[in-house]
């Protein structure tokens, strides 16, 4: 789990909503690049306010996007623990279960 699934489901919600990074960007009151730096894996998720909203944008699931941000934050260290790796694999499933992957 990284922040390049994280992306990967912003972008997928974007192109299924047919917005444009332009778009989504202007109605999510953020800029292109930094779209393109999440739908790219380069940053890490936004905050937990901008998911919120994001979430709300692209008609996501509003607690699946927030724990797979949060997931994709987790410091390297973390995501080795056994318990995080479980945790990890229940969030991906869920969101697999309402085909945002």
């Amino acid at each position: 789990m990284n922040r390049k699934l994280f992306g990967e489901i912003v972008h997928q919600a974007r192109m299924t909503r047919g917005l444009t990074l332009e778009e989504l960007a202007e109605k999510a009151g953020s800029s292109k690049g930094y779209f393109s730096g999440i739908e790219n894996g380069k940053v890490n998720p936004p905050s937990m306010a901008f998911v919120q909203r994001l979430a709300k944008r692209l008609k996501l699931p509003e607690e699946e996007l927030l724990l797979l941000a949060f997931v994709a934050k987790a410091p390297k260290a973390v995501r080795g623990f056994p318990a995080f790796v479980e945790f990890a694999e229940k969030v991906t499933a869920a969101c697999r279960e309402k085909k945002m992957i």
